[in-house]
Order: C-alpha cells, then sequence, then structure tokens
C-alpha cells in the first residue's frame, strides 16, 4: 500500500500542465501490487491525511456528485473511478518525504503553493 500510495502522491505531482486532477489510472502497473482494494484503501487513506481530495459539485438540492471518468487501463475499460486532486502541494510533497520518496522541484509545483 506504501508504494501505491508514494507512486500516486508522486505521479500527481508529476501531471504539471495535464490539469490538477487525476484518478488512480496515473499509478503504473508496477507498483500496483496484487492485492483487491488497494487503490481504493490508499485513496481513502489520503483523503483522510488531508494529502488528496475528491472533485466533484454540490448540486442545487445541496447532494454531493463524486466526478467520475472510466478507466483508461486497457484491463479496466468498463470501470468508473473518482477523479481526485492534491489537496496541497506542500502536503504532498511532506508526505513523499517522510515516505523517502524524492520529488523534482518544478516551476508549475512552486506556483500551486
Amino acid at each position: 500500500m506504501q508504494r501505491f500510495a508514494s507512486e500516486l502522491v508522486r505521479q500527481a505531482l508529476a501531471l504539471n500542465g495535464d490539469g490538477p486532477n487525476f484518478t488512480t489510472d496515473i499509478v503504473p502497473d508496477t507498483a500496483r501490487g496484487t492485492g483487491k482494494g488497494i487503490a481504493g484503501s490508499v485513496v481513502n487513506l489520503l483523503t483522510v491525511a488531508h494529502v488528496i481530495e475528491p472533485v466533484g459539485i454540490t448540486g442545487v438540492d445541496g447532494t454531493w456528485y463524486q466526478h467520475r471518468v472510466k478507466s483508461k487501463r486497457e484491463s479496466c475499460k468498463a470501470r468508473f473511478l473518482d477523479v481526485h486532486r492534491l489537496a496541497s502541494v506542500g502536503a504532498a510533497r511532506e508526505f513523499l518525504r517522510r515516505n523517502g520518496v524524492a520529488v523534482l522541484e518544478t516551476a508549475v509545483q512552486e506556483e500551486l503553493l
């Protein structure tokens, strides 16, 4: 789970010009592990830790609607995934630092601070 979480946050920081939103599809297969439910567990833990946050809208009746998109992974084409964004670039960097993952500084990431 730690490898998946670190890679998810690292890839989210590396997105730069692709926009701030992402799904778990950004994690390469080599960092996914073999257990079922790893992605969902990691997303939940990172959300509770305020490293990432869900993307969606609140309807006129006050109901929250999570933004969801179809997976782009070949083996998961029919699966819908929740869309997230980094809650804070600083929190993402700190998460990676605490987990021993080196992060390159970029101009886009600096602007987000």
